[in-house]
């Protein structure tokens, strides 16, 4: 992530697709820094009591819950990433005036805000508290929580299922609207390329001065009519004999090129989205257990099932928040060069 957030910044953020790649990598680091931390409290604290006013397990607990709402809005800048290259798909005319850089900031700024209101509650219902600990015959810290703490933490359980059931659905749909929309895309460009092609290739023919049939004189007539290479509706004789010379050098290395772009941005965005929607599933599982079993909790009958969950949960989005590199050096040629030239060295495909 650390690489992620150089490179993105010497590439420059210059357009909204960008933004979002540069501020997931912001949030997938800090929610990275979050969970070494906890897990070095807890294995700090098993060999250093003396150093420890804090009990590692409190400690831990109370970084985890400012983990919370960081990978939250990890979460919600992912499905905006796909929301906005689904519409850049769907609706390529429009996009670049809906998404500009402005306004994918205020939105990324807003997922932010959002993120950590719904967790306000929490931060206001627990503290630290000095305490004497007979065991260690000193004053610690200890985690304090009022009296409506199991309301809240119910809240925050039914809010996290919600979002995480409403991003997973929209990165789902959105991935469906992409995979459809990109076939449709590559069959028309394929088909007017071909169309292109012939009619190209008919009008050399023709000012060659090589006798051609009637039948096929008429239907070349009507292409030659009806289709130029930018789009436009050709009457003019003259006109399409022009554009038909040209016509078959605009359609070879540039709208190669384009669909090779196009296809690399969507492809990376997929599989982005992917990862989230597969890591996230433990996430979505967890509360959705905690909901419809009150046993399942930390204190709770379920105790050791729940520490369990809890493991498969944090591995499940610690690798979701790592693995981005690996798919930006996949698709981002930009992204692979850079990459490179900061380490000093090719790397393997």
């Amino acid at each position: 992530n650390v690489f992620n957030i150089i490179i993105f910044l010497k590439i420059g953020l210059k357009d909204s697709i960008s933004v979002c790649f540069f501020a997931i990598s912001g949030a997938d680091l800090i929610c990275v820094m979050f969970l070494i931390s906890a897990e070095c409290s807890l294995l700090l604290s098993k060999f250093t009591f003396q150093l420890w006013r804090v009990e590692g397990d409190t400690l831990s607990l109370l970084i985890m819950f400012y983990y919370g709402p960081v990978y939250d809005i990890s979460q919600g800048i992912t499905t905006f990433l796909a929301v906005q290259k689904c519409w850049c798909v769907a609706s390529p005319f429009r996009f670049k005036k809906t998404f500009t850089k402005t306004r994918t900031a205020f939105a990324v700024a807003g997922i932010c805000m959002v993120s950590v209101l719904l967790c306000v509650p929490i931060f206001a219902s627990q503290g630290l508290q000095e305490a004497f600990d007979p065991v260690r015959n000193t004053t610690v810290f200890k985690l304090t929580t009022s009296r409506n703490r199991a309301q809240i933490m119910s809240a925050r359980s039914t809010t996290s299922l919600v979002t995480t059931t409403t991003c997973q659905a929209t990165v789902s749909a959105c991935l469906v609207i992409l995979a459809s929309s990109l076939r449709a895309s590559s069959k028309f460009r394929n088909a007017t390329s071909h169309l292109c092609v012939e009619t190209a290739s008919f009008e050399s023919t023709k000012t060659n001065g090589n006798a051609i049939p009637k039948e096929t004189l008429k239907t070349h007539e009507i292409q030659r009519n009806s289709f130029s290479s930018d789009g436009r509706t050709i009457n003019s004789p003259n006109e399409s004999m022009a554009s038909g010379r040209n016509r078959k050098i605009s359609i070879t290395r540039p709208r190669k090129n384009i669909h090779r772009k196009e296809l690399c941005a969507i492809k990376s965005t997929t599989m982005v989205s992917v990862i989230f929607v597969v890591c996230t599933m433990p996430k979505l599982l967890f509360f959705s257990t905690i909901l419809c079993e009150p046993g399942f909790s930390l204190f709770g009958r379920y105790e050791n099932t729940y520490l369990t969950a809890s493991t498969i949960r944090y591995t499940f989005e610690a690798c979701s928040v790592s693995c981005n590199v690996f798919v930006y050096l996949g698709f981002n040629r930009r992204f692979r060069s850079s990459f490179e030239e900061l380490l000093g060295r090719k790397v393997p495909n």
